[in-house]
């Protein structure tokens, strides 16, 4: 596992590792989890963590290309089965 402190350091890594899979937070400075989605372009399966449940922001990430969205507070069985579902999407 590799954290990064925002989008912009996160984006960086991912220009240097191939990742299976991305958790990232919809709201992070000085890019925001969707801006680092739009940047990221397809490269790894994404799945966005966020405290609005707002369907907008849920839609925006989704369209966006989020593999998946969960809503915190986060539990181990959703971290879990979206975990699953974005590594069987990858292929």
């Amino acid at each position: 596992m590799i954290e990064a402190a925002d989008g912009a350091e996160a984006l960086a890594r991912c220009n240097r590792v191939d990742f299976d899979a991305i958790f990232c937070d919809v709201d992070m400075a000085p890019m925001g989890g969707l801006a680092f989605l739009e940047a990221l372009d397809g490269r790894a399966p994404v799945i966005m963590l966020t405290k609005h449940d707002g369907s907008d922001v849920v839609l925006s990430a989704l369209r966006s290309g989020a593999t998946g969205y969960l809503v915190k507070p986060l539990t181990p069985v959703g971290l879990r089965e979206k975990l699953e579902k974005a590594l069987t999407a990858k292929g």
